[in-house]
């Protein structure tokens, strides 16, 4: 008959590095492991979210600050043509004072 030592011996050779869980492992550890490993997913799912969410609220805001922009742009075109369209009305302006100075011209030069 064998040992007790040869069949100890015997016994790891056979199952080497099997793993398995000791029955020494509180239950409240792994309650813990399982509670942070649902706890990080959540979180990365929330962040991935919130990540999410704020690329579409900033494209929204990009999109604004190009219609601002493109509104500002037209406005200082438009501003522009204001300008030389007051320009313009000034110039006719001076051109009918002009043209009421030089018939009050003629009419006092005739009336004489």
């Amino acid at each position: 008959m064998s040992s007790m030592e040869e069949l100890y011996n015997l016994d790891s050779h056979q199952v080497p590095n099997q793993w398995g869980i000791d029955k020494k492992i509180p239950i409240a550890l792994i309650f813990v492991v399982i509670v942070q490993t649902v706890g990080l997913t959540w979180g990365a799912a929330t962040l991935s979210n919130n990540v999410k969410t704020t690329v579409e609220r900033v494209a929204v805001i990009e999109q604004d600050f190009k219609q601002l922009a493109n509104k500002y742009v037209s406005q200082k075109e438009y501003s522009h043509t204001e300008d030389s369209f007051r320009r313009e009305v000034d110039d006719i302006k001076e051109d009918i004072q002009n043209l009421q100075n030089r018939l009050l011209h003629v009419e006092r030069t005739y009336n004489k």
